[in-house]
């Protein structure tokens, strides 16, 4: 009998204190304000991703981002939608920046198409990465 070669997919999950800003909010926004917020967001993606001793590999031929989750503290009504534009940008130049994927193209990376979203005690976004 042959043996089925399994492909095992590994992870890596990032936990980012905050949560980012709405695309609503975004379009209200000047320019150069969210500039600034957007560069801080691959700041710290980018040092999640690099952190020493859990950092990710790099050249990988393709990603899967498998959830985002993003915890808010105020019960309130919110548009999943209206996030991910707002997350899966920063994420993904955070994940070029670190050579960890050639492009953000759907070549080397399969996103989710939405975000959850859940109401705790911290606010926070937690982003699972798999690749084989």
């Amino acid at each position: 009998p042959t043996k089925m070669k399994l492909k095992v997919k590994n992870s890596f999950k990032l936990n980012i204190p905050g949560t980012p800003i709405s695309f609503n909010v975004q379009e209200r926004m000047h320019w150069s304000k969210w500039h600034k917020v957007k560069q801080q967001w691959i700041q710290d993606i980018f040092f999640l991703l690099k952190e020493n001793g859990h950092s990710m590999p790099m050249g990988l031929n393709h990603i899967w981002v498998k959830s985002i989750v993003m915890t808010f503290t105020q019960m309130r009504y919110r548009d999943e939608s209206n996030y991910e534009p707002t997350i899966i940008k920063p994420l993904l130049d955070a994940l070029v920046y670190a050579k960890i994927i050639k492009d953000d193209t759907d070549e080397y990376v399969t996103r989710p198409g939405a975000v959850d979203i859940k109401i705790g005690k911290k606010a926070g976004t937690e982003i699972t990465l798999e690749w084989e």
